[in-house]
């Protein structure tokens, strides 16, 4: 999970590095760094001038947030889903001394 994570958060920044340096002219490693510090809701001292740039920023983050409680989602359905079709099978055995031992084995 943490690497798809990691991978997704180093997708968004290079994306977000191309968009920026070419929506608002800046150079790449301006761009790198606006999309690190947005994502990671730092925030910096600059963004974008252009009503495109400002938009997209709005898409931009919107976006890695929906990816990444997608992500979290997926995982939880993925689970719920392997834990519903795990099926035990309970079993009662009596002894001598009137104990009831019981035991369980997955199907």
């Amino acid at each position: 999970m943490i690497k798809k994570i990691i991978s997704m958060f180093g997708v968004f920044l290079l994306i977000g590095m191309f968009i920026f340096a070419i929506v608002e002219g800046w150079s790449l490693i301006n761009s790198l760094y606006f999309s690190f510090m947005t994502l990671t809701t730092i925030g910096c001292s600059f963004g974008p001038l252009t009503y495109l740039g400002k938009i997209l920023v709005i898409v931009y983050f919107g976006s890695f947030i929906i990816s990444i409680l997608g992500l979290f989602n997926f995982k939880h359905v993925v689970l719920r889903h392997k834990n519903k079709t795990k099926k035990k099978t309970v079993t009662h055995h009596n002894n001598n001394d009137g104990y009831v031992m019981v035991t369980s084995k997955e199907n």
